[in-house]
């Protein structure tokens, strides 16, 4: 329900990150009554940073202040990874160089499909490049 580093801090850089996406307004997804929902475009930063610091009291009923055994938050897919190139497109890249299918230099990946963009194929519009009918 809560996890202390979720702050107003976070709230901005997450804010900020949603917007790039969204070309535009926020569009924040709310349920307003249970089992349908209300979207609201136009929340400035002060009344998200209200509605957190309401969320944030109320949790203080919560054993734990709300904050679960073994919070893990992912921040992959945001942008905001410790390190500065995103960690999926680590994990792709290293995949494709493990595999030896990346030129290192470009991103590209080499050779293409077997037989087909080999430089030493032509397409002939025969079964699988071959010389002759079967």
């Amino acid at each position: 329900m809560d996890y202390h580093q979720f702050g107003e801090a976070l709230l901005e850089k997450a804010t900020a990150a949603l917007l790039r996406t969204r070309d535009g307004p926020l569009r924040s997804a709310v349920p307003s009554p249970l089992e349908s929902c209300t979207f609201l475009n136009d929340v400035s930063a002060e009344e998200m940073n209200s509605a957190l610091r309401r969320h944030k009291e109320l949790m203080k009923d919560y054993p734990r202040n709300g904050e679960g055994l073994e919070a893990y938050v992912d921040a992959s897919d945001t942008g905001y990874t410790e390190n500065p190139k995103m960690e999926e497109g680590r994990v792709v890249e290293n995949a494709a160089k493990k595999a030896g299918l990346q030129n290192y230099a470009s991103g590209h990946i080499e050779n293409g499909v077997d037989g087909i963009q080999d430089t030493s194929s032509k397409v002939n519009g025969r079964i699988n490049g071959s010389a002759s009918v079967n």
